[in-house]
């Protein structure tokens, strides 16, 4: 009976390593994949388009509000110490310009998972949405 144990543990612990191995992969292609479409951004081979912007800078808006102490505390809340000064003075302003929308994508998708999955796909689904696939929020997590 115990050896039955033994083996269904060793199992199971195959199982859980192999899946925390694929999402590690997962999330290297999406950091991959973002960098790469980030890069044709800045190099202007690639526009964001108005309604992104807004996108942009509703999210930063939605980060900074989500840190009101400015990285005082460490609660994993908002932006982080390095990008607190940076985010809430673009989320701060009443409208942000092509090149500040552009440093907010970043930032936007550094902290992504603070934001609602509607705005995610605003703003992210012209590059990291694989069309045709299954799992329409696969990149984004």
């Amino acid at each position: 009976m115990e050896r039955k144990n033994k083996k269904n543990k060793k199992i199971e612990n195959k199982k859980t390593r192999k899946k925390k191995t694929d999402k590690k992969a997962s999330k290297r292609r999406q950091i991959e994949k973002f960098d790469y479409i980030y890069e044709k951004i800045e190099k202007g081979e690639v526009k964001l388009t108005e309604s992104q912007i807004k996108a942009i800078h509703r999210g930063l808006k939605i980060i900074a509000s989500k840190d009101p102490d400015k990285a005082s505390l460490r609660n994993r809340q908002g932006f982080g110490a390095v990008d607190s000064a940076i985010g809430h003075s673009l989320a701060n302003k009443t409208k942000l310009n092509y090149n500040e929308a552009v440093k907010g994508l970043k930032l936007v998708f550094k902290y992504r998972r603070q934001l609602p999955g509607w705005l995610k796909k605003k703003i992210f689904s012209p590059y990291l949405y694989r069309k045709n696939s299954r799992s329409s929020n696969s990149m984004l997590d």
